[in-house]
């Protein structure tokens, strides 16, 4: 069985495997082996679906859903590796981004605006 703690100390992570200790890592190296561990989940299979439970209360098809109050809007966004991962963003950001111009103006290299190309 796999299990991770951190140090006392808070500056590593403990992982052991079956009970016995296998290695302690440092903030960077944990980031880096997350990563890996994100990857290595993407290209398995079976592939993680792409909804959240029969229940939810997030619209896949759309991709957020306003809170009752429509102050705050639910983004969910579908990970292969780390499955959904999800942020509040508020009504006013959310107009702000619906009404932008389907095609991005975006800047070229000498200062000029450009339309995006499909």
């Amino acid at each position: 069985m796999l299990e991770v703690g951190v140090s006392k100390d808070g500056l590593h992570a403990r992982i052991s495997l079956d009970g016995e200790e296998v290695v302690t890592l440092g903030p960077a190296e944990l980031e880096e082996a997350i990563w890996q561990l994100v990857a290595a989940r993407a290209a398995m299979n079976p592939k993680r679906r792409p909804v959240l439970f029969p229940a939810s209360r997030i619209v896949v098809a759309d991709g957020w859903q306003m809170d009752g109050d429509g102050a705050n809007a639910r983004l969910c966004v579908h990970h292969p590796g780390l499955g959904w991962i999800g942020t509040a963003v508020a009504k006013q950001e959310v107009e702000r981004i619906t009404a932008a111009p389907s095609r991005p103006r975006l800047r070229t290299r000498r200062g000029r605006k450009a339309e995006a190309r499909p």
